[in-house]
């Protein structure tokens, strides 16, 4: 009689029933009765990822400042429960549980939430779905309080349902979990990698086994992410770059295949997508061959530009290309475009990659279906490209296969075997076409279509430049002046677009103040940089950057209506962002590239609908957030480290009463001295800078050890 009663149930799919305690319910509904063939079937696959983290995020922003504590509990129960010692237990068990689920149970969800999905049963299901795989909510029972009478018998029960964990507790589970994973036998139905957070922790995983550390040698184990510490110590492995390859190659997710470089280290792909790349690779090798034929352009329905010229810029050590300029007269294209308005039509060329991203339709009758499915899943699991880690980088897809999506560029096809030097090997390309008028930079026509272009004339960005500064002085007809006049061109048209773009979107005026911060700041600090390190915007960056920017744009306008995936943040459009243009680097513009050639050219499928574009932005910004691994930490340290020797040659060299120039930053009252390379804050300023303002200023205070420096004003004073 003293025990709380018991409850006899049904559980569906099982015909005996069972006797279990109050505290094993999550929630308590008031609704009917469900059917057992009502019940829905919910796979990992069709978890609402996005929901969930918003409902964590949301239920994590709550306050957690409590008016109880766990020392004032005795003394509470003492002085309102005087049943005995027995009652004085139960109630201090009540009030403690209740405690945990913070005031007004604001760290609890349960299925009624409206974040997740319009049935209680489905969101029921969603949550203990996350409970199980995940470590963002644990089950938080039902509290039995009391109960009374003999024959109806009245219960009072607290409702429970999912509590909330702090990020430290879920990193640890999450780990556990994934390493559990790892031990079970992975099948179709329940797969190794199964929760964002596997990803999350199997990319920094890479990161960590491809070297990523501070700038210095002076990484421990403990700096590193709970949920990657957590994960190699389970597995009784070091915490260390070897440690994670092990790992890696012990999951199959890594190959032990070490003949494709010269560190003796793992390849950072699976043997399954390596063999796939290998087919892609000897299949694509054989297409270019059957398009360098006449009739190969007619063969895949793609409009044949191999007698025009064009032009790659890259850096120096480049390894794969993705896009190229062209121009050609607009008296030799047919398209009734007014000649006042424009003499010249721009083409900009990016690499076509919809062998991939739209294997369904691919005209790549040499591999199979499966193979480009496998490396589709492995672009999408990677997201995108990592170039900063000192063994070297993690690639979006396998190098093999980025090589043949790539250009070959003329230089290239000179040291190709010879029996591919005599085809002139065409590159298959999504080509922008785009008319602008010479007087103002307004955009007049533009279109997109499937392209053959010829093998591209690489150059670097300094390249570029210089010839774009010595065009005068170069012999006509050779082929340095043409490639120059080619630029000129370029150079002259995309500039006006660039100018008249500032002048009327908002967004790009401030991507502009950004790069001119950026410039400046790397300038004024360039001692303390290295020479590859620094931010340069030389006449061969403006050109590549006004060309990316005007494909972004352009491509952005024709699909006005439909849906594109994008990334949010800095690569949306409110933030003058960029729209499939980097399809070798970037998993979302692939996809953005996809919806293109659908929508605008009748190709590779239906148009993705706008649910589909939010679930791949979706996965687009889970692979930016992978990134935290070490990165932000380790930037900002670097940064300090500038800073202070910029501080100390300042203290060294300045006197006291010194009158300095100031540069704004565009960052409220922050200037840099461009004579130190010293960032420094102006104290008591009213006036709003903007941004490269110049500044008189003075040191008020300076301290190497912090980092710190205020200045003052001195506006009144001369140098």
């Amino acid at each position: 009689q003293n025990q709380p009663p018991r409850a006899k149930v049904q559980i569906f799919g099982e015909e005996e029933t069972r006797i279990v305690d109050f505290g094993q319910f999550i929630t308590i509904w008031e609704d009917n009765i469900i059917k057992p063939d009502e019940v829905p079937s919910l796979t990992s696959h069709q978890h609402p990822e996005d929901q969930v983290q918003e409902l964590y995020a949301q239920v994590s922003r709550r306050s957690k400042s409590p008016t109880l504590t766990k020392k004032q509990i005795p003394r509470l129960v003492k002085k309102i429960v005087d049943d005995g010692q027995q009652s004085q237990q139960h109630a201090d068990v009540i009030l403690r549980k209740v405690l945990k689920a913070g005031q007004y149970y604001r760290n609890l969800v349960d299925s009624s939430s409206d974040l997740l999905s319009s049935t209680r049963l489905e969101s029921a299901m969603i949550l203990a779905q996350e409970e199980q795989l995940g470590g963002r909510f644990k089950r938080f029972g039902c509290i039995y309080v009391s109960h009374s009478g003999e024959e109806n018998i009245c219960i009072t029960l607290i409702n429970g349902g999912w509590m909330a964990v702090d990020s430290g507790v879920r990193a640890v589970t999450e780990a556990q979990k994934f390493v559990k994973r790892l031990d079970a036998p992975a099948t179709p139905a329940t797969p190794t990698i199964r929760t964002v957070a596997d990803e999350r922790i199997l990319f920094r995983l890479e990161c960590l086994a491809m070297g990523e550390t501070f700038f210095d040698s002076s990484t421990t184990p403990s700096q590193l992410e709970v949920d990657i510490r957590e994960t190699l110590k389970a597995c009784q492995l070091p915490i260390s770059p070897k440690g994670a390859q092990t790992l890696l190659v012990e999951m199959g997710h890594w190959s032990n295949r070490t003949s494709t470089n010269t560190s003796g280290r793992a390849t950072p792909w699976s043997d399954d997508i390596l063999q796939a790349a290998s087919q892609y690779a000897k299949a694509d090798a054989k297409r270019r061959i059957e398009l360098a034929s006449s009739a190969g352009a007619k063969t895949e329905n793609r409009v044949d530009l191999t007698k025009l010229p064009s032009i790659c810029i890259d850096q120096a050590k480049t390894s794969f290309r993705d896009d190229a300029l062209g121009i050609r007269q607009r008296s030799k294209t047919g398209r009734r475009v007014s000649k006042d308005a424009s003499q010249w039509e721009i083409l900009i060329h990016i690499t076509d990659v919809s062998d991939i991203y739209c294997s369904e339709s691919s005209e790549n009758t040499l591999i199979g279906k499966k193979s480009l499915q496998l490396l589709e899943t492995a672009a999408m699991t990677r997201g995108q490209s990592r170039y900063d880690l000192p063994l070297g980088p993690l690639h979006l897809l396998p190098p093999m296969v980025l090589k043949s999506l790539g250009f070959v560029t003329k230089q290239q096809q000179k040291n190709n075997s010879p029996q591919d030097q005599k085809h002139n090997l065409p590159n298959r390309c999504v080509t922008l076409w785009i008319y602008l008028d010479e007087r103002n930079g307004k955009i007049i026509d533009s279109g997109l279509e499937r392209t053959l272009i010829s093998p591209p004339v690489a150059l670097t960005y300094q390249e570029a430049t210089d010839l774009l500064k010595e065009r005068d002085n170069l012999k006509k007809g050779t082929e340095s002046f043409q490639l120059a006049v080619m630029l000129h061109l370029l150079e002259r048209n995309l500039g006006m677009f660039s100018d008249r773009r500032r002048q009327t979107s908002t967004a790009a005026r401030r991507r502009e103040e950004r790069l001119a911060t950026k410039e400046l700041l790397d300038a004024s600090q360039e001692s303390n940089l290295s020479k590859n390190n620094s931010f340069k915007r030389s006449r061969g960056h403006r050109l590549v950057d006004a060309s990316l920017d005007c494909y972004a744009t352009v491509l952005s306008h024709l699909l006005k209506g439909s849906p594109i995936p994008r990334s949010s943040g800095s690569g949306s459009e409110s933030r003058g962002g960029r729209v499939a243009t980097a399809p070798l680097r970037r998993y979302i513009d692939g996809m953005a590239q996809r919806q293109a050639l659908a929508v605008l050219c009748g190709y590779g499928g239906a148009p993705l609908t706008k649910q589909e574009c939010v679930e791949i932005n979706q996965r687009n910004n889970e692979a930016i957030m992978k990134l935290d691994n070490l990165r932000p930490l380790k930037q900002r340290n670097q940064d300090q480290l500038q800073q202070k020797r910029a501080l100390l040659r300042l203290r060294d060299t300045a006197s006291d009463q010194a009158v300095f120039k100031g540069v704004s930053t565009g960052r409220s009252s922050e200037v840099t001295l461009p004579e130190y390379g010293a960032l420094g804050k102006i104290v008591g300023l009213r006036t709003k800078l903007q941004s490269g303002q110049e500044v008189p200023v003075q040191i008020k205070k300076l301290d190497v050890q912090q980092g710190k420096l205020l200045l003052e004003y001195a506006g009144s004073n001369k140098r």
